[in-house]
């Protein structure tokens, strides 16, 4: 599973982190709500508990409205799209961090 969980985490962990993460902090005017979308199979995915996990990192809670679902096709995979309240890049850093050690996320961005 490690290689589908290979996005922004592995980027800002790459040779050139630094730099990116000076791009990153440039790009993104902290504080600001994010949109975190994470992607896993229906039966196994459990957004509770990552929605708790984002909420102890920002310290906000996340409206049930903030976080949309939609199932695949055939209804065996669900995509949620998070909006969450993040301070600084820090903050950042760990939610994603905390997405890429989620077993049963298959995909974020």
């Amino acid at each position: 599973m490690a290689e589908e969980n290979e996005k922004f985490e592995d980027i800002i962990n790459s040779e050139d982190k630094e730099m990116y993460y000076e791009k990153v902090k440039k790009a993104i005017n902290f504080p600001t709500y994010y949109l975190f979308k994470i992607m896993g199979k229906k039966d196994e995915f459990n957004i509770e508990c990552l929605k708790r996990e984002i909420e102890e990192i920002t310290k906000k809670n996340i409206l049930s409205e903030n976080i949309t679902m939609t199932l695949s096709r055939e209804k065996k995979y669900v995509s949620y799209t998070i909006k969450a309240y993040v301070e600084n890049f820090e903050d950042l850093q760990k939610i994603y961090r905390l997405i890429k050690s989620d077993k049963d996320v298959l995909y974020y961005f």
